[in-house]
C-alpha cells in the first residue's frame, strides 16, 4: 500500500538486494505483477517484472565456498532429553569446522534459546565418548565471545573485541540471528573467514501476527490473485532464509574478500519440500545454489576446508608479490581516476 503511490507514477523501479526471493513471491507481496523471464517481458509484456540476478563479483565461486552439512534430524529441540542427541553432533561439527577455519569465525543461532541450550549441552561431559566439546572450542588459545544482545553498548564492545581478537589468531563469536551481528556488521578479511548458522531461523508459528499473514497470503492465492507458488507456507519459509542468507554475507565484503559458510541443519539440503512447496535450499540465493556443497558428516570437512583456505592464501602470496615486484621497478599503482578515464575519456 505504502509502495502503490511510486507504482503509480514510475516508469520503471528498480529493487536491490541479495534476499529478495524468490521473485514472485516479492513481487505478489509488493502488488508489482506477474514475473517473466527477462527477454518475454519486454517484448510482450512491457511492464511486467523483470528479474536480474548476479554474484557480489565474477570470481565469487573462487572465493566463496558454502557447504551445507546435513546432520541428522532437523535443529528444533523442544525437551532436555532431545538435546545431548541432537546438539552433540551439533557441537562436533562446529569443532571440526573451527579445526579448519583460520582467524574469524561467526557462529549464529535461530534464537537465544538455542544459543543458551547448546552451550550448556556442550560445556556437559558427554556419556558415550567423554568429550566437553565446550573445552574442545576453547582449544589452541581460541577466544571465545558470546553475544547475547545485552545492550547496544555491550554488544559494541563485544563485536570490537572479538575483531580484534579474530585478527590476532584464532576466535569465536557466538551470536544470533536478526541480530547487531549477523545483520549489517563489517567482518571484513580475517575479522571472520567462516561463518556457521546453526538450524533455520524459522518465525514462532504461534504468532497471531504469523498466522493471520500466512491466512492472508494463502486467501489471495486461493482468490487467484497471487501466483499458487506464493502461498503461505512458502513466504514463511522464505522469510527464514532470507534472514540465514543476510548472515552469509557477513564473510564477503570487498572483492578480494573470501571465506567459507556452513549452513548446519539437514533442511538446506532440500530443493524440494513437496508439490507445490519450496524446499529451504532452493529458497537460498540464486548465485549460492549452485556453489552449495551438501555433506552429510562433519568428518568430511577436513576434505575440503584446508585445501580451499591453502589455495586463498596461495593466491594471495602471489598477489602480495605481484604488488612487490611493480614497486621494485618504480611502476606507480593505477588510480582509480586514471582508471575510470580510461574507461570513459569524458569522465
Amino acid at each position: 500500500m505504502a509502495l502503490r503511490p511510486v507504482r503509480e507514477l514510475a516508469r520503471s523501479l528498480a529493487f536491490m538486494s541479495g534476499t529478495l526471493g524468490p521473485a514472485q513471491l516479492f513481487a505478489d507481496e509488493m502488488e508489482l505483477g506477474r514475473v517473466e523471464g527477462e527477454h518475454r517481458a519486454h517484448a510482450q509484456h512491457p511492464s511486467a517484472v523483470k528479474t536480474l540476478s548476479t554474484a557480489h563479483h565474477t570470481t565469487i565461486g573462487r572465493q566463496f565456498l558454502p557447504i551445507a552439512l546435513a546432520v541428522g534430524r532437523p535443529l528444533t529441540v523442544k525437551n532436555r532429553r532431545a538435546a545431548t542427541e541432537i546438539l552433540f553432533p551439533v557441537g562436533d561439527a562446529v569443532v571440526q569446522s573451527l579445526k579448519h577455519i583460520p582467524h574469524g569465525t561467526l557462529v549464529f543461532f535461530p534464537s537465544s534459546e538455542m544459543l543458551s541450550q547448546c552451550i550448556e549441552t556442550w560445556k556437559a561431559v558427554h556419556l558415550d565418548t567423554g568429550r566437553v566439546v565446550w573445552a574442545e572450542i576453547h582449544a589452541g588459545g581460541r577466544a571465545v565471545f558470546e553475544d547475547c544482545g545485552g545492550g547496544s553498548e555491550a554488544s559494541k564492545s563485544t563485536l570490537a573485541s572479538f575483531r580484534a581478537a579474530a585478527l590476532r589468531g584464532p576466535a569465536v563469536l557466538f551470536a544470533v540471528l536478526r541480530s547487531r551481528a549477523s545483520e549489517g556488521t563489517d567482518f571484513k578479511d580475517d575479522a571472520a573467514r567462516g561463518v556457521i548458522v546453526i538450524g533455520v531461523p524459522l518465525l514462532p508459528t504461534t504468532s497471531p501476527s504469523i498466522r493471520l499473514k500466512r491466512d492472508y497470503i494463502n486467501m489471495r492465492v486461493s482468490s487467484g490473485d497471487w501466483d499458487r507458488q506464493s502461498n503461505g507456507h512458502n513466504w514463511y519459509m522464505a522469510e527464514g532464509i532470507r534472514c540465514a542468507a543476510q548472515s552469509l554475507g557477513r564473510v564477503i565484503r570487498h572483492a578480494n574478500d573470501f571465506g567459507v559458510a556452513i549452513l548446519l541443519d539437514c533442511r538446506y539440503s532440500h530443493a524440494r519440500a513437496s508439490p507445490g512447496e519450496h524446499g529451504v535450499r532452493s529458497l537460498l540465493p540464486a548465485f549460492v545454489q549452485p556453489l552449495l556443497q551438501v555433506v552429510t558428516s562433519s568428518q568430511e570437512l577436513q576434505h575440503i576446508l584446508p585445501p580451499f583456505f591453502s589455495a586463498r592464501k596461495a593466491e594471495a602470496e602471489e598477489a602480495a608479490a605481484a604488488a612487490s615486484a611493480a614497486l621494485s621497478t618504480g611502476a606507480a599503482p593505477i588510480k582509480q581516476e586514471q582508471e575510470l578515464e580510461a574507461i570513459d575519456p569524458e569522465f
